[in-house]
């Protein structure tokens, strides 16, 4: 297998004969022998391809510019495209607090006293859930909490957003348990969605 990096992708591609690997060590055949050979990529030289800070132009004569934007200071912390960071556990830290936002339904159709999925919530200091609905009416969100991530689920609290309204609740700060869920009084089209600081 021939290994050399593609300098705009900043991934190392190589001539397979009759199949193709990826990054995690699995090989696949090829699926017509006529159609030639295949790019295969290894996080080993995806990494040391990456390296470069050089610009480089590809075979069209393309432009293409260093794998860090201007300004970054870490050059081992990989860009968006490339999901690839290298660096210790305790560097973490130096880029704050985790932070996050989602949540298990976001205009979800939901039936009536049906429990959401599960949404994790531990391991940030500041919590707050935001509930909107479609129903002509009130509709009253329960939470519940999963205190040890054991199963066992706790009544915490009733928000009530009016029709065409919206409510919130923002839990406690260093609020701590495992999983939160969620649970509408009323069928309806809801969106329950967490923002972590």
């Amino acid at each position: 297998m021939d290994w050399h990096p593609d300098p705009c992708t900043q991934q190392a591609t190589g001539h397979c004969p009759g199949g193709y690997g990826n990054s995690y060590g699995h090989s696949f055949a090829q699926p017509h022998a006529d159609m030639g050979p295949t790019q295969c990529h290894t996080t080993l030289d995806h990494a040391r391809a990456y390296a470069h800070q050089e610009p480089y132009a590809d075979a069209h004569g393309h432009a293409c510019t260093a794998p860090h934007a201007p300004g970054d200071s870490n050059a081992y912390v990989g860009q968006p495209q490339a999901n690839l960071w290298l660096g210790k556990t305790d560097d973490l830290w130096q880029w704050g607090k985790p932070q996050g936002w989602g949540g298990p339904w976001f205009r979800t159709p939901v039936e009536a006293d049906v429990p959401s999925d599960p949404f994790l919530m531990t391991g940030f200091e500041h919590k707050c859930v935001h509930f909107s609905h479609d129903h002509d009416g009130p509709v009253r969100f329960a939470i519940e909490v999963d205190f040890h991530g054991d199963g066992e689920w706790h009544f915490l609290a009733n928000e009530v957003a009016q029709a065409g309204s919206y409510t919130h609740h923002c839990f406690e700060p260093g609020f701590s348990a495992h999983w939160v869920r969620f649970r509408a009084s009323e069928s309806c089209t809801a969106s329950a969605q967490l923002h972590y600081t």
